[in-house]
């Protein structure tokens, strides 16, 4: 007997990249709440935040709207658990770019970038970014969203900073500790 597919019943591919985290498989524990989160990610970055309705996300991730308030007690509960999935994703997707491989600072760099046009791929839709297309929408109307985000957009920050005391340190043969005060300076010197 051939089983017949729906759209419900076929969750959408994962956004960007990655596994499942622990504990959650396509159909265990956890997997409707991993659908949501994904549909999150596609259908507010295709319409925005305020577009996005409960029904469109539960049709995109194939489960009801029963499903939806047992994960989530409201959609900006829904937003600030989406940007918490972004950053894993995309703290996963950048940690393991193949950027890193280069030893040599300059190829890095190139790395980098190549890296960085690959992702720009595809619709606007494919690769913008969700947390900063989130902010700039709910940033005076949902608190929880703004400051998720943020948060999102602080550990992105604060990993490249990581990245360029180490390299800067390498460039001039000094030790990380040493280029830390001149990071710092530069920061406030931009938020002042």
């Amino acid at each position: 007997m051939a089983v017949r597919k729906t759209s419900r019943s076929k969750p959408p591919a994962p956004t960007p990249v990655g596994d499942s985290p622990a504990g959650e498989t396509p159909s265990g524990r956890g997997a409707a709440r991993r659908r949501l989160l994904d549909a999150a990610l596609a259908v507010i970055r295709q319409k925005g935040y305020s577009a996005a309705t409960v029904d469109e996300l539960c049709a995109a991730a194939g489960v009801t709207k029963g499903a939806f308030f047992h994960h989530f007690a409201s959609k900006d509960a829904l937003g600030v658990a989406a940007a918490e999935h972004w950053s894993a994703i995309t703290g996963e997707l950048f940690a393991n770019a193949p950027y890193h491989l280069h030893a040599e600072p300059l190829q890095r760099v190139l790395a980098y970038l190549d890296f960085r046009k690959e992702l720009l791929r595809g619709a606007v839709a494919e690769f913008t970014c969700l947390v900063g297309t989130m902010v700039q929408e709910t940033y005076d109307t949902h608190p929880a969203i703004r400051a998720a985000c943020a948060a999102s957009i602080h550990r992105v920050h604060l990993a490249g900073e990581a990245v360029g005391r180490q390299e800067l340190g390498h460039r001039v043969g000094i030790e990380e500790r040493a280029v830390e005060p001149v990071g710092r300076a530069a920061q406030d010197a931009v938020q002042a």
